[in-house]
C-alpha cells in the first residue's frame, strides 16, 4: 500500500513519466543479416524526460540513436541494429535498458526477440 501511495503521489507532480511503445519488439524469422528495429519512447508526464543511456547487454544489439529529451507529450525513436551473425541459432531474447530521470520508473527495459533460422 505505502508504494502505491508513494508512486501516486509522485505522479501527480510535474514530473516525466516514459513508456515504451512496443515495450517488447518481435522480429520473427529472421536470417543472419543485419536487422533494422525501433520503438518509439513517449514523454506522458508533465516536465521535459532526459534520457541519460541507452545500452544493451549483448554485442549483437547495437542503439543507433536514440532521443536524449524529450518535451511532455512529445516522443522520439529509439533505433536499433541487430547482428543475428553474433548469436547462436534458434530463438532469442535480448534486452535493452533505457536510463532516465522519470521518478518512477527511472530504469526501462526494451525486448528484442525473434528466431534466426
Amino acid at each position: 500500500p505505502y508504494r502505491r501511495q508513494r508512486q501516486m503521489c509522485i505522479r501527480d507532480r510535474k514530473a516525466p513519466v516514459c513508456v515504451a511503445a512496443p515495450p517488447a519488439i518481435d522480429l520473427g524469422i529472421i536470417g543472419t543479416a543485419p536487422v533494422q528495429c525501433e520503438c518509439v519512447l513517449l514523454n506522458e508526464g508533465k516536465s521535459v524526460l532526459n534520457v541519460g543511456n541507452v545500452w544493451a547487454a549483448s554485442p549483437a544489439l547495437k542503439i543507433k540513436s536514440y532521443p536524449e529529451k524529450l518535451k511532455p507529450g512529445k516522443s522520439g525513436k529509439l533505433q536499433m541494429e541487430l547482428d543475428p551473425a553474433q548469436l547462436r541459432g534458434g530463438a532469442f531474447r535480448q534486452e535493452v535498458k533505457v536510463a532516465t530521470d522519470d521518478p518512477v520508473n527511472p530504469l526501462l527495459s526494451v525486448w528484442v526477440s525473434g528466431e534466426i533460422q
